[in-house]
């Protein structure tokens, strides 16, 4: 007869390495279903009991591993709800993209932003007094002439403002806006500061940019707001008396303007400037309000940032329309 005893043998080990291999796989399976079914705080609790109560150490990073696991889990709990409410509320889920949207697009150094640009608002104050910068809220904005002035002398675009951005506490124009320097100084100095960049550029001509035309819906909105009982206030970055683009209560139609409101602070006057929180401080101080009390419009994010930080509702002017709105919204009911 044929000796079948060493293959069966042969299979017979297979056999249990086989079986060996399925239960170690059912075990593995059921241990991975338990633990995709278990909580984060089941699964730290099963990790806390494992720890060597003589290794203090351990027991100090399981329970910093444990708040880290339950902050993630409210995290994705918090996700869940939203993408819950967005699903049963598709006018609510366009309503935050579209926030989301605004807050992506803002620019550098702008907090949050709405249709007309960066909007804060304390609604627990009391509303008294209405700030308003001038060249680029009473007035259009200077960026429109410099981006022509670049175009037409064959500059990179946004060459001026970048050189007014760089070094802005101690550059050519922080001085001339502090009244540190005199016109010729800063042309000298504005020209410095340009061929440091590569550029040769007219600080003179520059300077007989900055005069914006008026803009009749935000002189209206100054009337209306004196008219409600608001203290009203010009807070601007500007250059002496005497020099160009300066002398605001002596220019003609500008002249006019600046008559309506309660108090005027100009950098060149006051030795500071926006955003210096001194600024801010000597402004209240003139027009007799905490900025809790203040609604503060500006065409520029930084300007706007300390004025926020001290309690005051800030709007950022980039359409007059727009801002308008937002400033209307800001104020007490008539």
């Amino acid at each position: 007869m044929a000796n079948y005893d060493a293959p069966m043998g042969f299979l017979d080990k297979v056999t249990k390495l086989f079986s060996s291999a399925t239960d170690k796989l059912d075990k593995d399976l059921t241990k991975r279903e338990q633990d995709l079914a278990a909580t984060p705080q089941e699964k730290l609790d099963a990790t806390l009991s494992e720890i060597d109560d003589t290794d203090p150490m351990a027991a100090v990073r399981a329970k910093l591993d444990q708040k880290s696991a339950m902050a993630d889990a409210k995290g994705e709990l918090a996700e869940d709800a939203a993408a819950t409410a967005a699903s049963n509320n598709p006018l609510e889920a366009e309503a935050k993209a579209s926030e989301e949207a605004s807050a992506t697009a803002s620019g550098p150094g702008d907090a949050a932003t709405t249709t007309a640009g960066d909007t804060s608002t304390t609604e627990s104050a009391t509303i008294k007094a209405v700030l308003f910068d001038f060249g680029g809220v009473v007035t259009t904005s200077p960026f429109d002439a410099f981006a022509a002035f670049e175009q037409a002398n064959g500059l990179p675009a946004d060459i001026i403002r970048t050189i007014n951005s760089t070094n802005p506490d101690t550059n050519a124009w922080a001085l001339f806006e502090r009244n540190d320097v005199d016109r010729d100084r800063f042309v000298e100095l504005f020209g410095e500061e340009a061929q440091a960049l590569g550029h040769e550029i007219d600080g003179g001509a520059v300077l007989d940019l900055l005069k914006g035309d008026i803009r009749p819906e935000m002189v209206e909105m100054i009337k209306e707001c004196k008219a409600r009982g608001f203290k009203v206030a010009c807070l601007t970055n500007n250059i002496a008396s005497g020099e160009a683009g300066a002398g605001l209560k002596e220019m003609g139609e500008v002249g006019k303007v600046m008559e309506l409101f309660d108090e005027i602070i100009e950098s060149s006057k006051v030795g500071v400037r926006k955003p210096e929180m001194k600024f801010y401080e000597i402004a209240c101080e003139q027009v007799g309000v905490i900025p809790s009390e203040c609604v503060f419009l500006d065409d520029l994010g930084v300007n706007l940032r300390p004025a926020r930080a001290m309690g005051m509702t800030t709007i950022k002017v980039v359409k007059a329309d727009a801002a308008i709105a937002e400033l209307k919204a800001a104020l007490p009911v008539a």
